[in-house]
């Protein structure tokens, strides 16, 4: 069968609810006379779409369905997952031609699909829908259904398992990069950003946080040498939440801090309340507040020799400092925009904070709006290389945020910081030979 009729549409949606319903039931439910009926379930069944199963005798066991013979969708058989879903799929692509939005969501949010999860798993229903993922009502209408499918958040719970079998399997945090459950992350993200950052921070957040721990505990017997510091998994722990679609797995906590050192603290994060801009700052102050332990991870992954660690040291101050900067003036806007008050209309959304080459913006992702015009992105650029600092290489400047926030904080002083690295990498993992900082295996990355 190349394509389905709408009436066959609707049909088969009234059975994805796998209550089973009789010819009878089945008439009154979507207003069909009933020869016409028959003759159309003769067609689904001979084309392997529908089957039938005995009558139920007893009143109370028929529930809506009537008497007569129980109808069903799929093959009464058992066959392979993809013999399972060339029915879904057809399903889909027919509501997709007769452009039925509701028939797909209550397809998409039917016992069928979940059972389809559960029997065929995510990755396979992912195949199947991934071309349609980039028309916005299908995206929209999966993303809305099948996130609250308990086969699909069954599947999710378990992959920071999954993930910590592989690593264990296999020595090497980069292998994750290559693991055939990395399209679970893919298929998520592909969703409407809103439903699935809501969906990731209640599933996903803190056993990825977990996992990172437990695959970088020191105590665990492993092939390499580890070289992760606290205030790395404490960094990770916030950045999990506030930037999930490219925090651990898909990179690892290090490179994210110090790829483009400390950006990473003022951009390509989301919120959608006041708590989440406190969560932020947090970050931040994290970082601020375990500097000597942040820092010496960024040195060692750096691979510098010993003799340059100062002038390394000099240049991450003084991209803190702009950070800093940054990150104040951001604090400063969105405090101005008071997105999140009982009185604003974005109060309901979910906002991206950015940047292009103009600077930072502020996306509200359910109506697209972007919050900040070209003259405050300029004020805002101009304002955070304002640093005030009589050398900022070595005074380490600390956010006016923090204070806003009620987080107190000790000053981290250059003279400080500088023996403080020199002492935690002499005592872990300084390398005397030919003066390189060196460390013998991937997880501090």
């Amino acid at each position: 069968m190349e394509r389905l009729t709408k009436r066959q549409l609707q049909l088969l949606i009234v059975l994805s609810d796998e209550k089973g319903y009789s010819q009878t039931g089945l008439a009154e439910i979507i207003r069909m006379k009933p020869p016409n009926l028959s003759k159309m379930l003769q067609g689904l069944e001979a084309g392997g779409i529908v089957y039938r199963e005995p009558e139920r005798k007893k009143k109370e066991e028929r529930g809506e369905g009537g008497p007569g013979l129980y109808h069903y969708i799929g093959p009464k058989e058992k066959v392979s997952p993809p013999e399972k879903l060339k029915i879904f799929q057809l399903i889909l692509e027919s509501s997709l031609v007769e452009l039925e939005s509701d028939l797909q969501k209550r397809l998409l949010s039917s016992k069928y699909v979940n059972s389809l999860i559960a029997t065929c798993g995510l990755k396979l229903i992912y195949e199947k829908i991934e071309d349609y993922l980039e028309r916005e009502e299908f995206r929209r209408n999966a993303s809305q259904t099948l996130l609250h499918q308990q086969a699909l958040i069954d599947e999710y719970i378990n992959l920071p398992s999954l993930m910590k079998e592989y690593m264990e399997a296999n020595r090497g945090i980069d292998l994750l990069k290559y693991m055939d459950e990395m399209k679970y992350l893919k298929f998520l993200f592909g969703l409407d950003y809103i439903e699935a950052i809501k969906f990731y921070r209640k599933f996903l957040c803190e056993p990825f946080g977990k996992l990172y721990r437990d695959l970088t505990d020191r105590d665990v017997p492993r092939t390499e040498d580890v070289f992760v510091t606290e205030g790395i998994r404490k960094f990770l722990e916030l950045d999990l939440y506030l930037s999930p679609m490219t925090s651990f797995p898909m990179n690892y906590p290090v490179e994210l801090l110090f790829e483009r050192p400390f950006e990473r603290l003022y951009t390509d994060f989301y919120i959608c309340d006041e708590k989440d801009i406190k969560k932020l700052i947090l970050r931040a102050h994290t970082v601020y507040s375990n500097l000597i332990d942040v820092v010496s991870a960024g040195v060692v992954n750096s691979g510098i020799y010993v003799s340059d660690l100062e002038a390394l040291l000099k240049q991450y101050i003084f991209y803190w400092n702009i950070a800093s900067g940054s990150l104040d003036s951001l604090y400063k806007e969105l405090k101005k925009l008071n997105i999140f008050s009982d009185n604003c209309n974005f109060s309901e959304s979910l906002y991206h904070i950015y940047s292009d080459i103009i600077g930072l913006q502020i996306k509200d992702l359910a109506s697209g709006n972007l919050l900040l015009d070209r003259d405050t992105r300029s004020c805002m650029n101009y304002n955070s290389l304002m640093l005030d600092l009589d050398d900022p290489t070595r005074k380490i400047r600390i956010c006016g945020c923090f204070e806003e926030e009620g987080l107190e904080t000790e000053e981290a002083l250059y003279e400080n910081v500088l023996p403080g690295i020199k002492l935690k990498l002499k005592n872990e993992i300084w390398d005397e030979g030919d003066g390189r900082l060196s460390y013998g295996g991937v997880f501090g990355r």
